[in-house]
This record gives C-alpha cells, sequence and structure tokens, in this order.
C-alpha cells in the first residue's frame, strides 16, 4: 500500500499580539484578511514629522505602513492607533488597537504581523492514534517532526498533536471515518485534505475528503527541538 498524506490548514488573521512601543505603552495590529498574506504586513514607527498636533502621519507602500510620530513624545499608542484606522490605505490592511498615550518617544524598528496559518502535512506512517478532547473535539497524536530521533530506552518520548472541531457526539463516527480512510488503498495521490478552514467566513476546503462532520482544525501543536 503507498503512503497515505494527511493535509491540515488553519487560516487566521495574523497580528503582532501586543507590540510594545515605549515603555509599558502597546500597538496592536491585527490582519483584516486571515492567511498566510498576513505575514506579509508590517510596520515602522519613525520620527517623521506629525500629520498635525498629536496625529501621526501614516504613509502605506504596498504592505508596509510607516507611522512618523515627531521626536518630541506627541503621539501614543492610541494616536498611531486611530491614525491607521482612519487612514484608507493602512485600514484596508490592518485593525490598530493602543493601550494609551503616554507618547512615543523613539522609533520602533519594521516589525511584522505573524501566525495567519498553520499547516502541517504529515505521512500517515506517522499517526499513533486518536482520543476525544471533548464532546465536539478529537485529537490526533503524530510521531514527532520535530523530535524524529527522540528516543528513550526506544521509547517515543513526545508527540506532535492536531485538534479537529467535529460537532457535538460526532467523535466516534469521525474516527471510524479517519480509520477507514487511512487503511484504504484507494486515492490517486495517497492524499487526504482532513480539514482546511478559515474560521473567519466558516467556509471547508472544497476538497474536504476524509468528512464532512469535520467543522474546523482548532489548534496544531508540534513539539519542540
Amino acid at each position: 500500500m503507498k503512503e497515505k498524506f494527511l493535509y491540515f490548514n488553519l487560516e487566521e488573521q495574523a497580528t503582532t499580539g501586543a507590540k510594545a512601543v515605549q515603555g509599558s505603552e502597546t500597538l496592536t495590529l491585527v490582519a483584516k484578511r486571515s492567511g498566510a498574506l498576513g505575514n506579509l504586513i508590517s510596520c515602522e514607527i519613525t520620527e517623521s514629522a506629525l500629520a498635525s498636533a498629536n496625529t501621526p502621519s501614516i504613509v502605506v507602500s504596498g504592505n508596509k505602513i510607516t507611522v512618523g510620530v515627531g521626536d518630541a513624545s506627541g503621539a501614543g499608542a492610541n494616536d498611531v492607533a486611530a491614525a491607521i484606522n482612519a487612514n484608507a490605505a493602512a485600514s484596508a490592511l490592518v485593525t490598530a488597537t493602543g493601550s494609551a498615550d503616554t507618547g512615543i518617544a523613539a522609533a520602533v524598528a519594521e516589525f511584522f504581523l505573524e501566525n495567519g496559518e498553520s499547516s502541517i502535512c504529515i505521512p500517515s506512517s506517522r499517526f499513533i492514534g486518536m482520543t476525544p478532547g471533548s464532546r465536539s473535539t478529537l485529537i490526533m497524536y503524530f510521531k514527532s517532526i520535530n523530535n524524529i530521533n527522540a528516543s528513550q530506552a526506544g521509547k517515543e518520548v513526545i508527540s506532535d498533536t492536531v485538534t479537529l472541531t467535529v460537532g457535538n457526539d460526532n467523535v466516534k463516527a469521525v474516527m471510524t471515518k479517519i480509520a477507514e480512510g487511512l487503511s484504504s488503498s484507494s486515492g490517486r495521490y495517497g492524499f487526504d485534505v482532513v480539514a482546511a478552514l478559515d474560521p473567519n467566513n466558516l467556509a471547508l476546503s472544497s476538497n474536504l475528503r476524509i468528512d464532512t462532520k469535520i467543522s474546523g482544525l482548532s489548534k496544531v501543536v508540534l513539539a519542540a527541538n
């Protein structure tokens, strides 16, 4: 039987998280669209002149947002967030939130949004087993990708997990369907899309093949090296 591969994909909105821009003052940027393209969006805070009193200047070039806050601590994170959200080009890329307005006294080097996509493709030979995570979730376990040779006394000590959202009381049915898919010799390429979901519009991939009861991919956890 030829090797099968399982593909899981979760598209999320990339974010900077709470980026420190001055002491405890933070700026959070979240991509408007979900997916890997959000990881290409960046922001830089410079000491370029303000557009007006306490109003940062905004320049957008491609996926980069450049914010000018002057050099006299006049504009803070809330001011920056308001300026980004009021700028048509910048607000088409991100939604911004600031934590305070104590004033940004120095430039902040370019930083990028992250975690716009979480995906993994695993050969079925690395599949260990699965167990209910709750009434509506199923956890699949795999031999670790990052720790291929991790062992102690001949035993596997670290595993990767993929959590699927399957809806209330569907865990057994989905387990059965996955087991049938893994044991079947059918499939032209030996490749199964298990879950591909954009949580912003709840649209499943059109080529979802394992089971339509799988309504989402909750998370992918890879063990660290």
